[in-house]
This record gives structure tokens, sequence and C-alpha cells, in this order.
């Protein structure tokens, strides 16, 4: 019984640690401008030199850019937004 309880508080503390996908940045989906606004030129993309212009996505951009093609398909966007972009 002992041992039960170790491992379902161990379980509990992992949960309460918050830990999830690398990537995911709590409150940055809220805060985050929408994929029109950072879509400048009006393309359909989003171009690195676009998503300069909020810090916190920069050094996020190369991972949430799946087919690395150096710009951010609405659909990526929204992945990376969701924390479900692939390393």
């Amino acid at each position: 019984m002992r041992l039960g309880k170790t491992v379902m508080f161990s379980l509990m503390m992992v949960s309460a640690q918050g830990l999830t996908a690398p990537d995911v940045d709590v409150g940055l989906k809220q805060q985050a401008p929408s994929f029109i606004e950072l879509d400048r030129d009006g393309d359909g993309l989003v171009a690195k030199v676009e998503v300069e212009r909020v810090p916190r996505l920069v050094p996020r951009f190369d991972n949430w850019d799946r087919d690395k093609d150096g710009q951010l398909s609405r659909a990526e966007y929204r992945n990376g937004l969701l924390g479900r972009a692939s390393k």
C-alpha cells in the first residue's frame, strides 16, 4: 500500500509541474497576434521577417516550420501555438 501512495504522489507532482511539450508557452496562444496580423504582405504565409516583430515567436519559427520552406502556413502557425509542432 505504501508503494501505491508513493507512485500516486510522484504522478501528482509530475502533473503539478506542468510537464508539457517543450515548445508550449502558457498564454502564448492568447497573446500571440493572429495569422492575418502577422501576414503583413497578405500572401497567405508568414515569413521569418514578419515574425521578427514578435520576439516570443522568433525562437519558435524554425520548429514550427514543419516543411522547412522558410515560411509558416496557417496550419503550421496554429499547430505551433497549440504545441503540436514537431521537432
